[in-house]
C-alpha cells in the first residue's frame, strides 16, 4: 500500500473507533483539520499548545507545499459539547496572521 491509502486507512479506522467508543449512534467527533500557511513552523507553535486544551486527542497527519502555500493536515477529536465550527473559531483566533486558509472535513 502507498503512504495515502494507508493514511486513509488509519484515518477511517481511528473514525469508526471514536464513533464505537460513543455508543450506538453516536455523532462522529473525529474530523480532518486542513490549514494553509507561509510559515508552518509559527503556526505550529501558536496552534498546537491550543489544541492540547480544547480537544481531546489530535495529531498532525502530515505537512505539504502547493503553489508555495504549506498545507498541515490535523486528524482532531473534538470534545462531544464542541463543534468544528468552533474549531475553526479557535484555529482562526490562535493562528491569526499565520492563517491563509482552513477548513474542516466531518
Amino acid at each position: 500500500m502507498t503512504r495515502d491509502q494507508l493514511e486513509g486507512v488509519a484515518e477511517r479506522a481511528w473514525r469508526r473507533a471514536s464513533t464505537v467508543e460513543g455508543g450506538a449512534g453516536a455523532l462522529p467527533t473525529a474530523i480532518r483539520l486542513r490549514l494553509g500557511t507561509h510559515d508552518a513552523v509559527a503556526l505550529r507553535s501558536a496552534l498546537e499548545p491550543r489544541l492540547e486544551e480544547h480537544t481531546k486527542h489530535w495529531r498532525l497527519g502530515g505537512v505539504s507545499v502547493h503553489d508555495g502555500i504549506e498545507r498541515l493536515d490535523y486528524q482532531v477529536e473534538i470534545r462531544k459539547k464542541s463543534s468544528p465550527e468552533e474549531l475553526l473559531a479557535l484555529v482562526r483566533a490562535a493562528c491569526g496572521s499565520q492563517l491563509v486558509d482552513a477548513e474542516v472535513e466531518a
